[in-house]
């Protein structure tokens, strides 16, 4: 703070009432406040990129980006971006995996922090071509499994896919990763992670 500045704090009551029927969500976007906002716990859920901090980015008090990476058998496969046909905004995730493998292959964000015995509502929109296995959501830690889910078919088209995740255990890094087994392709939007 500039050395001529003065900041008056008071505790007296403003005049007026505020109408019961003024409700919404006002606010400016503001570096990482949205997400804290309405308890999302994933950076960059629809692949559009991480808005950067318009201020200052101050190492030892702000948290890095969390972008999403290609995890499993990255050597047969990969993950980009594809702008024709996203579910919603200019761009969707593009997950290709070559050959049929018994380890799966997917994406993963970390630093994520969960707590025990608690029920974490994950969505996505997802579609696939060629792919037999379904998808597996799951939140590791270390690689020792916290929660999963498994839905059996994707299909063709765009899909809302919804399920409960339950915690066994605290962690202040868990991994959240998105998987599934090839031959073929997997189309990913929209994610979320709230509890």
């Amino acid at each position: 703070m500039a050395p001529d500045c003065q900041v008056t704090v008071t505790a007296d009551r403003l005049p007026g009432r505020i109408s019961p029927f003024h409700y919404g969500q006002l606010f400016e976007y503001l570096c990482d406040l949205v997400p804290a906002l309405y308890g999302e716990k994933l950076d960059d859920p629809n692949f559009e990129g991480i808005v950067p901090c318009s201020a200052y980015f101050l190492p030892e008090a702000d948290r890095p980006s969390r972008p999403w990476r290609l995890i499993g058998a990255v050597d047969r496969g990969s993950f980009d971006l594809e702008t024709e046909k996203p579910y919603a905004g200019s761009c969707c995730a593009r997950i290709t995996i070559h050959g049929n493998d018994l380890e799966p292959i997917g994406v993963a964000q970390s630093g994520i922090a969960v707590r025990a015995s608690t029920r974490y509502r994950f969505a996505i929109s997802a579609r696939c071509h060629g792919l037999t296995s379904g998808v597996t959501v799951r939140l590791t830690v270390s690689g020792r499994g916290l929660a999963s889910h498994h839905f059996e078919t994707v299909g063709s088209n765009w899909s809302r896919l919804m399920a409960d995740l339950h915690t066994e255990s605290n962690a202040a890094d868990t991994q959240l990763e998105i998987v599934t087994q090839g031959p073929g392709t997997l189309w990913l939007d929209m994610i979320s992670l709230t509890g």
